[in-house]
């Protein structure tokens, strides 16, 4: 079966990303983080909050002129690295946003969740390697979320 075309305007992945930040706020409360063991609510939070900030990203990266069937490619799918390396580069920190959140914040919530979201291990745990990283202060996730949702907005996103 061939591949189905598909686009996805930069508003349509602007609400999807919306509606993932609220979803990760309702499972934040219920998040608790055991040494010994990574609870379910864990992963689905950190899967919806991985979800938020990809759709984010390729919001303003569709808003910036990337193909939304681009976007959707191996080369940038899941791989949150990728996608802030691409919107940093071209212009997202250029656009206004929260003053007192530095661009490194974003930036190391992506390198915490990132290759755990890239290789699905917050969907289906492997038993082999279940090891995982914690946001250190998590109470700076949604300052981050509204440096970033405030940015694209900035870009010319309208819902």
């Amino acid at each position: 079966m061939a591949r189905q075309e598909r686009f996805t305007s930069a508003n349509s992945y602007f609400r999807s990303a919306d509606g993932h930040r609220q979803a990760a706020q309702l499972l934040y409360p219920h998040v608790q983080q055991q040494s010994d063991r990574v609870s379910s609510v864990f992963l689905a939070f950190y899967n919806v909050l991985g979800f938020a900030i990809e759709l984010y990203l390729k919001a303003f990266l569709a808003n910036r002129g990337f193909d939304s069937d681009k976007l959707s490619q191996r080369q940038y799918g899941h791989h949150l690295k990728v996608l802030y390396d691409a919107a940093v580069s071209s212009g997202l920190y250029n656009l206004p946003g929260y003053p007192q959140v530095h661009p490194s914040a974003l930036a190391r919530v992506v390198e915490i969740i990132g290759p755990r979201f890239e290789s699905y291990a917050y969907r289906y745990i492997n038993d082999l390697d279940d090891v995982y990283s914690y946001i250190e202060t998590m109470d700076i996730i949604w300052v981050v979320l509204d440096d970033l949702q405030q940015r694209v907005r900035q870009s010319g996103i309208t819902i």
